[in-house]
């Protein structure tokens, strides 16, 4: 909902919306917590993983409107010369039987590359997801893993610069 009403998802979010407004006024210096919009997380390996694993596996069933506004997305982008890059990060291969469909998923978000004509990164396969030291939960790279795709990821946007 928060394309509709815009900070939507903050209710509740006592201390975000007041950093939020702290930095947007500018009351206090740059959050420390965050630099160039990234925020690294270092923390252990929590629980999640066997939480998920108990709930059994889940399908992801992709909402209407969702599609729409990114393919709408999509459109614009390209009715403005924005060059848009489709991104997969790494994901821990140890949850991938936790998503029945995720084969469908994968095709779904390869689909838009191949008909929007937009280049797609993979990272789906990478080595960074085969070990779970590299992540602190079961979507989330941590920081040393993250700052590694980062530099990945860097290396391969500018291999797709004319």
């Amino acid at each position: 909902y928060d394309h509709v009403l815009p900070l939507v998802r903050y209710s509740g979010c006592y201390t975000a919306k007041r950093d939020a407004l702290r930095h947007a006024m500018g009351w206090e210096e740059e959050l420390s917590y965050r630099k160039d919009g990234f925020r690294g997380s270092d923390l252990p390996w929590g629980d999640d993983l066997k939480s998920a694993m108990a709930a059994g596996p889940i399908e992801i069933t992709p909402r209407r409107e969702i599609v729409t506004l990114f393919r709408e997305f999509i459109l614009d982008c390209k009715r403005r010369g924005i060059e848009l890059i489709l991104v997969y990060s790494p994901e821990y291969a140890g949850t991938r039987d936790l998503v029945e469909n995720r084969d469908a998923m994968l095709t779904l978000f390869r689909n838009y590359a191949r008909v929007y004509d937009l280049p797609l990164l993979d990272y789906s396969e990478h080595a960074l997801s085969y070990d779970r030291e590299n992540f602190y939960n079961t979507s989330h790279l941590n920081l040393k893993a993250a700052l590694q795709f980062s530099s990945i990821l860097g290396h391969d946007l500018k291999a797709l610069q004319p």
